[in-house]
């Protein structure tokens, strides 16, 4: 009969369990994942209501575009032209639409352009208050690169103030029957 060797006398009886990815070495797997099972579902973070800028707040058809450049006042500064007119219904949030065209750069330089004038809008919408639909539109020859926040502020603020009281004033002027016209319409 052979004898049994002390190390074969230490051995446990049943076997140690197979890893999960048997061609994977145990530093590469993930120890807090379980064996085949697939990855927890990834949620949507959930929306914010002071950061983001929801979609009643823009415009977004053509027609609502048309309306505020036929219809609406123009503003004029240095990279922007600001067309701003007055809702039928004063009670409704304001609205924003942006227009950079093609003439601003490629698709980097016009979406910089459009992220920094919704982030503008939405930190500073208490200044228009409600009821007022707002078109900015990018002149040619903005300086993209070293565009910021900053420099939007310092041009649309006064602009912004300007249209504010223009606004504010025209409603004083009209009397109850004209304002209620001017709603059913």
């Amino acid at each position: 009969m052979k004898e049994i060797s002390n190390e074969q006398a230490n051995l446990p009886a049943q076997q140690a369990s197979q890893k999960a990815y048997p061609r994977l070495s145990g530093t590469v797997q993930d120890p807090g994942r379980a064996g085949d099972s697939a990855p927890p579902a990834r949620q949507r973070p959930q929306a914010v209501g002071s950061l983001t800028y929801p979609r009643e707040r823009r415009l977004t058809e053509r027609a609502e575009y048309l309306v505020c450049y036929d219809q609406g006042r123009r503003y004029f500064t240095k990279h922007f032209i600001v067309f701003v007119l007055p809702r039928p219904d004063g009670r409704l949030p304001s609205r924003l639409g942006t227009g950079v065209g093609k003439k601003i750069g490629k698709a980097v330089a016009r979406n910089r352009v459009k992220r920094l004038l919704k982030e503008f809008f939405r930190l500073n919408q208490h200044i228009l208050g409600p009821g007022i639909d707002i078109v900015v539109v990018a002149k040619r020859g903005i300086a993209w690169k070293t565009f910021h926040l900053d420099l939007i502020t310092e041009e649309l603020v006064p602009v912004l103030n300007r249209a504010k009281s223009r606004f504010s004033q025209d409603r004083k002027l009209l009397c109850p029957a004209q304002r209620s016209a001017r709603t059913d319409s």
